[in-house]
């Protein structure tokens, strides 16, 4: 399958396959699920944890015009490699300046696996990607992407839009993972691209849940050799408070599961509803993957 083959550049999770990270091999691939913790767990990553961080920041402050690969502290102290790969363009920046060659990203974070995957295609280096993510209960999601906009979006129409105008919308999220996942951003979804979603999560991804973040948290630090140095570096960085009430947290409010916004969202979200079902499977599968 063509999707399965634009895979090829990460590691896989399968029997007879190597199941624990090579630090010389594999280059820890976020795959950043939109309003489902990823800003705080950056937060925690790169100022708790001291982990160098390939994202959005890199293009800040003018380094979008660098033309060598180099890395810089940003904000609070948290370092930062020089380039956006939460973008196609940015990714296609990022693999001119060298950046899985520079060895300088300890972890780098991205919607779009599939464009991420050709950091990895080049002929002079033996490097896969390792991915993990964090999924969000797709309708919660959905609901924290519109209070979101609404809050943040320099947009009138999403300033001015109710929660009910929202879901009956084109803009409301319609299956964004399975789309991600099988590169289908637009055209309609079948019942085989949720199987290819759930084989890709399955044999490709370490899943955490944003339900269970701490264990998720926990089981990425031990799989990938993160640790925090030191309990006081951890008070310092805020962890405790990063990660009960999180980064970017938008408080909305609550709709229960038989009102019209409720059922609209769950209607176009049947297939990220199965895919989310599916990752609390392999979520608990995946255990034995950090067990000492």
């Amino acid at each position: 399958d063509t999707a399965l083959s634009a895979f090829a550049s990460y590691s896989q999770l399968s029997e007879g396959e190597v199941l624990h990270y090579q630090k010389d091999v594999d280059v820890p691939v976020f795959w950043h699920i939109p309003r489902s913790g990823g800003t705080t767990v950056q937060d925690i990553w790169g100022n708790c944890l001291g982990l160098t961080i390939a994202n959005n920041i890199g293009v800040t402050g003018g380094h979008n015009v660098d033309e060598s690969i180099q890395t810089f502290q940003y904000g609070g102290g948290a370092t930062y490699v020089n380039v956006d790969t939460t973008t196609k363009d940015g990714l296609i920046r990022a693999k001119k300046l060298g950046l899985v060659q520079s060895d300088l990203a300890d972890v780098i974070v991205t919607p779009y696996l599939y464009e991420s995957a050709d950091l990895f295609d080049v002929p002079s280096i033996n490097k896969k990607g390792r991915t993990f993510t964090i999924i969000r209960h797709p309708i919660e999601r959905a609901l924290s992407v519109f209070f979101y906009l609404q809050s943040s979006s320099e947009e009138l129409k999403f300033q001015l839009m109710t929660i009910e105008e929202y879901v009956d919308s084109p803009y409301c999220e319609e299956n964004w993972m399975v789309r991600f996942l099988t590169n289908k951003l637009s055209e309609p979804l079948t019942t085989e691209d949720l199987e290819l979603a759930k084989t890709i999560l399955e044999r490709k991804c370490l899943v955490g849940l944003l339900d269970e973040l701490s264990t998720s948290l926990a089981r990425f630090e031990k799989y990938f050799g993160w640790s925090t140095a030191t309990t006081a570096n951890d008070e310092k960085c805020g962890r405790e408070q990063l990660t009960t009430e999180g980064e970017n947290v938008h408080k909305h409010p609550h709709y229960d599961k038989y009102s019209h916004v409720y059922s609209i969202v769950e209607e176009k979200n049947e297939y990220d509803l199965k895919l989310y079902e599916h990752a609390k499977i392999v979520f608990s599968n995946q255990a034995p993957l950090f067990k000492d």
